[in-house]
This record gives structure tokens, sequence and C-alpha cells, in this order.
């Protein structure tokens, strides 16, 4: 929206996703973690998106725990990856 200040909305999502992850941690081991993010982006994302995207979005605890995993992967294959890289550079070097 042209009303938004990113910067404002920005350090706004940062603050309370730390402050998020530290009551979470607090009271449950961070087990809630994704309830409490996704009742912190029912209540403010109406405040900053456009509808029309708004009405596309899936903030249920269910797609973070997608993503999550779909994260980890991607960290597994990348890790991987370097190690591989990391390996065949090894075999390149000259005694």
């Amino acid at each position: 929206m042209g009303s938004v200040n990113v910067r404002d909305a920005a350090e706004l999502f940062v603050g309370a996703f730390a402050g998020l992850q530290m009551m979470s941690k607090a009271f449950t081991d961070q087990n809630d973690l994704s309830q409490r993010l996704t009742v912190f982006f029912e209540h403010t994302l109406p405040t900053i998106a456009v509808p029309a995207i708004l009405a596309k979005l899936r903030v249920d605890p269910e797609r973070g725990k997608q993503l999550d995993a779909e994260l980890q992967r991607h960290a597994v294959l990348e890790d991987e990856e370097h190690l591989g890289e990391a390996g065949s550079n090894l075999l390149d070097v000259a005694p």
C-alpha cells in the first residue's frame, strides 16, 4: 500500500519476531512459535497488505511447518554441495 513506510514496517516485523521467539522459548521451548506467528500475521498483515494479495496469503501454522521443512532440506543440500566442492578443490591442489 502506498501509505506503508517500508522501513518502519520492517523494523516492526523484525522486533516482533524476536519478541515472539523469546516468549515462545520461555513458555513452551518454541513449540508454539508457528501459532504465535500466525496470530501476529493475522493481526498485522491486513494493515499493510493489498487486499487482493492478502486474500492469497497462507499464514496458518501448517504452512510455516512446510516452509521450514523445505528450508531445512535446501540447507542440507547446500551443505552437501559445498562439501563436495571443497573435496574436489583438495584434489586439484598440487603437492
